[in-house]
């Protein structure tokens, strides 16, 4: 065990509850970047018009997140296919990363609420079955696009404060 973990784990010891992001920490996509998964699925066309719609859909709605259904609402009816791909996908690549395992592992054991937190338009269920085949056990889920706030405004960290009664 690095002396990182064990520094980790003896911040874990302190606290009641304990959050961890899904993307690029619990679990790893073998990517260079998260957008990449649009270039996996399709050539440089729907690569942008993905990018873009997000965008788009963001404004359309006037959210700080969208969901992937409002993503593809905004996209051209010919790259409706592409959304279950993503899902798919996804579900497919997205791997443990077995030192945050460790950790989130540790502050089960030592019986703390464990949320997750992320940023991200995939539905709930999809994220929920993602973490439940990657044997990622957990308290409670908060997702961006389903609570309208994102982490990056801190928002959602604002949020989460006020319902877990944080202080």
């Amino acid at each position: 065990m690095t002396k990182t973990l064990e520094k980790i784990k003896t911040i874990i010891d302190s606290c009641e509850i304990i959050s961890f992001d899904i993307f690029d920490t619990l679990l790893f996509r073998p990517l260079a970047r998260p957008i990449d998964v649009f270039l996996c699925l399709s050539d440089r066309t729907y690569y942008k018009s993905r990018l873009k719609a997000e965008t788009l859909a963001i404004d359309r709605y006037n959210k700080e997140d969208v969901s992937l259904d409002e993503i593809y609402s905004v996209m051209p009816n010919k790259y409706e296919h592409f959304k279950q791909a993503e899902i798919n996908f996804e579900t497919k690549i997205l791997k443990p990363n077995p030192e945050m395992l460790e950790v989130l592992n540790y502050a089960k054991k030592c019986k703390k609420k464990v949320i997750i937190t992320s940023d991200m338009y995939l539905p709930k269920d999809v994220i929920e079955n993602i973490l439940k085949i990657n044997n990622i056990e957990y308290d409670k889920l908060y997702l961006s696009n389903e609570l309208n706030k994102r982490k990056s405004t801190g928002n959602l960290f604002k949020y989460i404060k006020d319902t877990e009664n944080i202080e």
